[in-house]
């Protein structure tokens, strides 16, 4: 009888041990078991809740990003485009002017392009070409500058200055040309992809667009505020100045 009662005994304590072991391995390795209390549905619904603002506050930063992205490309329209980023910049000017030159049949004695350091050289590029015509008549001076014109890639004039070849007996002109490009960098490029400027915004906005749909208007990135800088700046007015076409 004694064996017996030691042995149940021993069986009572190893169950108790294990149910112990039992539940101390639950806590570890399930997670908490909540249960619908009141206080737990009130802390979910506020959850939920401020899950819904969020999603409000993102789809009002995704219209008003909409927005200044448009505006930014409208902008930035008259600006050329990299067709070789891995080349040097003042190249691709160089090219494409002397394409024009080979369309309007002139000769141009000498050319030269120069970059210009610039205060949004991050976001814009402006590079100067230099150019002296000589032998040439005004009928293929004209045509060079319909070829300058109608060219998709905008040339801007700075200035040029038209001089008989000959002052007793002229039988052509000589030209000192200047004229301005402007160039999209690789960033700015990048930038006014909505893919980059909705990343660069989520980045930086946070919780602030709860702000936005209070009436806070913030801009949506860095990036787009610098380079609307760089739109409101030099190249807007080198662009009216292009279309005014003064020649001195």
């Amino acid at each position: 009888m004694a064996n017996n009662k030691d042995s149940k005994t021993k069986t009572t304590v190893l169950l108790v041990v294990m149910v112990i072991l039992g539940i101390l391995l639950l806590r570890q390795y399930l997670p908490a078991i909540q249960l619908p209390t009141d206080g737990a549905i009130q802390d979910e619904m506020l959850r939920l809740d401020s899950r819904q603002k969020d999603l409000d506050n993102a789809r009002v930063v995704r219209y008003e990003l909409g927005n200044e992205l448009q505006r930014l490309r409208a902008k930035a329209s008259g600006f050329w485009v990299r067709k070789r980023p891995g080349n040097a910049v003042e190249q691709e000017v160089l090219d494409e002017f002397n394409n024009i030159v080979r369309l309007a049949g002139i000769n141009v004695q000498s050319r030269e392009a120069k970059l210009i350091k610039t205060q949004n050289a991050m976001y814009v590029q402006e590079v100067e070409i230099h150019a002296d015509i000589r032998g040439v008549t005004m009928k293929e001076f004209m045509r060079f500058l319909k070829e300058v014109e109608s060219n998709p890639r905008r040339f801007h004039w700075s200035s040029c200055k038209i001089d008989p070849d000959n002052v007793n007996k002229p039988t052509g002109i000589r030209a000192n040309c200047r004229l301005t490009a402007y160039l999209l960098s690789e960033d700015a490029t990048r930038l006014l992809s909505s893919e980059a400027v909705a990343v660069e915004t989520l980045k930086e906005s946070g919780k602030t667009p709860a702000k936005t749909a209070g009436g806070d208007r913030r801009q949506s990135s860095s990036g787009a505020r610098k380079a609307a800088s760089s739109s409101d700046g030099k190249p807007d007015r080198a662009t009216i100045h292009g279309n005014r076409r003064v020649i001195k």
